[in-house]
């Protein structure tokens, strides 16, 4: 399927559901786009007020904190600093803050797209896409630009309506 093509499918089934069930829709097309579990998306939601983002899925780490916007150390923030996506192959050995992964538990995380969501020019949040397993040969293929570039148009798209 072309991305044009299942951003239009996303935005229609989006718009067609429960804001409450929009989350988990999402996830659940994310999934399938990426052929990944549904452990293995994460979504995050921005507080302006606050200045920072906190989990709205998976829903067991909803009360798991937040992360402040200037962490340093943060995917997530850096992702919605700057306002772009990063995709990185190599997670596990990069320096990133990981007191997240030890709630969500099992296997680390060794590959991970991110990709900030806008609503306009509101920042919404950032969604990540990973791969985990003990290695990074058994977390299966390697993320790319074309992987990046997609999330990020499907990240307008969920923008728009979560």
């Amino acid at each position: 399927m072309k991305i044009a093509d299942f951003c239009s499918e996303l935005d229609l089934q989006l718009g067609l559901s429960n804001p409450e069930e929009r989350p988990t829709l999402a996830v659940k097309m994310l999934c399938k786009a990426y052929q990944v579990t549904p452990e293995e998306v994460a979504i995050f939601g921005f507080d302006p007020e606050r200045l920072q983002l906190a989990f709205s899925w998976p829903e067991g780490l909803k009360a798991s904190g937040t992360i402040p916007l200037n962490a340093k150390s943060s995917l997530v923030a850096r992702t919605l600093r700057e306002k772009r996506g990063f995709f990185d192959n190599h997670f596990a050995k990069t320096s990133h803050g990981v007191i997240f992964e030890a709630f969500a538990g099992k296997q680390p995380i060794q590959k991970i797209l991110s990709a900030p969501m806008f609503s306009g020019e509101q920042p919404k949040g950032v969604i990540q896409i990973s791969r985990k397993g003990t290695d990074p040969s058994k977390a299966g293929a390697d993320f790319g630009p074309g992987e990046l570039s997609a999330l990020g148009k499907m990240a307008e798209v969920i923008g728009r309506h979560i």
